[in-house]
């Protein structure tokens, strides 16, 4: 499908438009020997039909909500699971099989049993076959990456065919050609993905993270930030890279989308499967309205393309530029961000697909009025004008905790901006509160008149105690 790296045809269809227009996995190479293999494990009358057929199964069925369920569980014993993303994380499960099945094959090809070289020929045509289709079906982009993987996928069958006939003859060569050839196979995709630089690209911390940090908005929370999938493209530009390690190194610097998280920064508007389908929604209603999208979530700085940098760093009306990590990029901080808790006066309950037509109205936006999902009961509405009913200030700030005090000066709604889940729970002076979803993906507490509010919320599903 290409190159990640570099040129990649296939990205426009199974790319990632909110980050940088690449696949989050793009390299799913077992082998044409580890498939020749899986080949020899079958065969009429023996017992691993069973096993490749519950294997079958299970590649037919994962996207289900069961294999999902089992799945939940598993990443619970196997814990680095649970930080992959979905559906990429099933593909361990796949390879899992693949790989038990791939020791039968071998198991039976180096036994006494009649060597099924039959099958690897078979496949070592359909390979040659399908270079032989793409150099006249293919695009050239798709075809040179087409060819390579033919020329691979041949010279592992061609090598098994050897394996057959060693292990046909008994011969010791044959179980240390096998490994050979399967390693080299498997090597030989994954090479080219070992990339390694200098320490200093993890190491360091880029300044404009420093810079991101030691002025965020509130320092109880990491910083949002967003950057725009245009930067490279402007950075290489003006300095192009002479090396990967050298690309990485200004990936970094200018605070890519899946590396920012190290250094305790947020990124917008996400990088994480778990993010409610409601985001995109949010995010994509946003794009023409350009830096109100940033307010709205609460995004306290940008990083941007800069077409001209040694031009005026105004370039941007109301977004304010703070550094320029590399030509090409610049860091902005984006004023007038709504705050992670605050206070609006005025509510009313809208449909999703009213409220998200009207998400970005001036109000919402300036954090004086909230939109509240049909589910909240219309008896918390208010009549009230927009506005801010009172401050607010956050206590402390974790991933299953979050504690903030606000004074009221009116009747008013405690809004979190961080993303709904019917899974919270929350107390109001040691009370317990009802969450209400506001501006399709927030959270809202109820008016409770112009007393003092402690706001807090625990997970309910980690089996946290209310406080």
């Amino acid at each position: 499908m290409g190159d990640a790296y570099g040129s990649y045809p296939a990205a426009s269809i199974i790319g990632e438009p909110r980050l940088d227009g690449l696949p989050l996995s793009y390299s799913m190479y077992l082998g044409a020997s580890v498939i020749a293999l899986v080949l020899a494990a079958f065969g009429r009358g023996r017992r691993v039909a069973l096993g490749a057929r519950r294997s079958s199964e299970l590649r037919a069925s994962a996207g289900t909500r069961q294999v999902h369920a089992r799945a939940c569980v598993f990443r619970r014993i196997v814990f680095p699971l649970a930080y992959m993303r979905y559906p990429e994380k099933y593909t361990v499960l796949l390879v899992t099989m693949v790989s038990l099945l791939a020791s039968l094959g071998a198991k039976r090809i180096l036994s006494d049993e009649a060597q099924p070289w039959r099958r690897t020929s078979v496949l070592l045509a359909l390979i040659v076959a399908l270079g032989i289709i793409a150099t006249f079906v293919l695009p050239p982009a798709w075809m040179l990456f087409a060819l390579h993987g033919a020329l691979l996928g041949s010279l592992a069958c061609l090598g098994m065919l050897a394996v057959h006939f060693l292990a046909a003859r008994a011969s010791p060569l044959a179980p240390l050609l096998l490994v050979a050839i399967v390693a080299f196979d498997l090597a030989a995709a994954a090479w080219p993905l070992q990339g390694f630089g200098p320490r200093r690209i993890a190491s360091e911390l880029p300044l404009a993270a420093r810079l991101a940090l030691d002025r965020r908005s509130d320092p109880q929370a990491p910083p949002r930030l967003y950057r725009s999938n245009q930067t490279d493209q402007a950075v290489n530009k003006w300095v192009p890279a002479n090396s990967n390690a050298e690309g990485e190194f200004r990936l970094v610097s200018t605070l890519v989308t899946n590396t920012a998280n190290a250094w305790g920064i947020a990124t917008l508007p996400g990088y994480d499967a778990a993010i409610p389908a409601l985001v995109d929604s949010v995010w994509d209603a946003g794009l023409a309205e350009g830096q109100n999208a940033l307010r709205l979530l609460g995004a306290d700085y940008a990083v941007l393309p800069v077409a001209d940098p040694a031009a005026a760093k105004n370039d941007r009306p109301r977004l304010e530029p703070l550094l320029d990590p590399l030509p090409g990029a610049r860091l902005y901080r984006v004023p007038l961000a709504l705050p992670r808790v605050f206070l609006a006066r005025h509510a009313e309950v809208l449909p999703d697909d009213q409220a998200l037509r009207r998400i970005y109205e001036p109000e919402i936006v300036a954090g004086e009025s909230i939109w509240l999902a049909p589910d909240s009961a219309t008896t918390v509405t208010t009549t009230a004008p927009p506005g801010r009913a009172g401050t607010c200030a956050l206590e402390s700030y974790s991933n299953n905790r979050v504690v903030a005090v606000c004074t009221a000066e009116e009747s008013g709604f405690a809004i979190f901006v961080e993303q709904y889940d019917r899974g919270w729970h929350a107390t109001v002076d040691n009370q317990p509160a009802h969450i209400l979803r506001a501006n399709l993906i927030m959270r809202a507490l109820p008016p409770h008149g112009g007393h003092p509010q402690d706001c807090s919320r625990i997970p309910y599903a980690r089996g946290s105690a209310l406080v």
